[in-house]
This record gives C-alpha cells, structure tokens and sequence, in this order.
C-alpha cells in the first residue's frame, strides 16, 4: 500500500451557526486564522446560495466550475484544514438538493449562507501542510 497516514490527536472542537448572508469558505478561513488552527476536520449542514462548485479535470489540470444562484439545501459538507504557504487553507466537498430532491455536488470554492449553516469543527494538535504536485497539479496533504 502506498498512501501516508497520520495519526491525530484532538485538540479542541467548535460548533459554528453562520448566518444568512455569510461568505461560508472566507468565513471558516477567517476563524481559523484568528484562532490560529492550523490541522483539522470539518462536517455540516444547512442551506445556502450563489454557490460555486466544481470538479477537477486531472487531464487539463484545471478546475470546471458552475455557480448555481438559487437556494439549495446543504445535504452535506466535509472538509480539511491544512496549512498552506503558512496560511490555514479550508478544502471543502459539498453536496446540494433542490425543490425537487436532485442533488448536485462537488468541490466547494464559495456560497453565501441562506438560512443557516451549522458547522462542527475539529482541530488536531498535529499539523498539516499542503505541498505543490507537479504530476497532480494542487496543493496535496504532505505529512
């Protein structure tokens, strides 16, 4: 098997409420930076809008995104916390439902809350980092 592991040790945990009309993904950096979390695991749920999401093309190296304006319900949101060029990077997947019950999903760049966004959030007394792929293209987990 090829793959790195890490084992974590939890450090501290946070409930979030965001509110109606929040950036969520500025939002979540700016409470990192402020409480200076530098490794953790974030899941939540709620409704938002105006939300951009996207898929990576592995063949271009490129993200493909949509922006879907109209207000959907957060089936699900899960992310990490790395650090990146000594600053908390959020990377977050989403998945969204409509009126009709179809779901839409991918990787999270931005939304703007539209209701409310419950987020719990752990922090682990390691740290990650991210480091430059030239073969992948992003920023990887680099333990």
């Amino acid at each position: 098997i090829n793959m790195q592991v890490k084992d974590l040790t939890e450090h501290a945990r946070y409930q979030l409420a965001l509110e109606q009309g929040e950036m969520v993904m500025e939002t979540i950096t700016d409470f990192c930076e402020r409480r200076a979390i530098k490794s953790g695991a974030l899941w939540g749920l709620g409704a938002v809008r105006d939300s951009e999401i996207g898929y990576y093309d592995l063949k271009t190296k490129e993200y493909l995104f949509e922006t879907h304006a109209e207000d959907k319900e957060v089936v699900s949101l899960i992310g990490n916390i790395a650090m990146v060029e000594e600053k908390p990077f959020v990377h977050a997947h989403i998945s969204l439902g409509d009126e009709n019950m179809h779901l839409i999903g991918g990787h999270l760049k931005e939304c703007v809350v539209a209701v409310t966004l419950e987020i719990h959030l752990i922090t682990f007394n390691e740290h990650f980092h991210r480091r430059y792929n030239e073969n992948i293209g992003l920023n990887l987990l680099d333990f």
